[in-house]
């Protein structure tokens, strides 16, 4: 991953930052689907990874620019956060109700995070246009 050519040092490691926080996300994900394959699934340490996925986003310094996706981001995390807590207490209990609920909040975190990408890529075209010459 390169800098873009208009991009300021800070705004480059907080795109840095989100691909790290992007590709754990991912894991976490991929992990809830292994563990969902064993005799008892205990979503336990896949919490904390999203846990630990929030906490980055928390504590990153966001540029102007990005405040808008960062807000998304943000929700994101939290919908995914409170989904992976519902699904480490339905699981054990076999509750299906609950466990529906769990990937709503998954779905509605998903949602949040296409948002972030389309007022990211938003803040990049905007960027980006103000360089062109016409």
């Amino acid at each position: 991953m390169e800098a873009m050519e208009w991009e300021k040092p800070h705004e480059f490691d907080y795109r840095k930052e989100l691909v790290e926080i992007s590709q754990e996300l991912h894991q976490a994900f991929v992990e809830i689907e292994e563990v969902a394959k064993q005799p008892e699934p205990d979503y336990t340490d896949t919490r904390e990874k999203f846990i630990k996925c929030q906490k980055k986003a928390n504590n990153l310094t966001v540029p102007t620019m990005y405040e808008k996706a960062h807000a998304f981001l943000l929700q994101a995390l939290e919908s995914h956060n409170t989904g992976i807590n519902v699904l480490v207490e339905a699981v054990p209990e076999k509750d299906v109700y609950a466990i529906r609920r769990a990937a709503r909040y998954m779905q509605e975190g998903a949602s949040y995070i296409q948002l972030a990408q389309s007022k990211m890529f938003e803040a990049i075209e905007q960027r980006q246009s103000k360089k062109v010459v016409h």
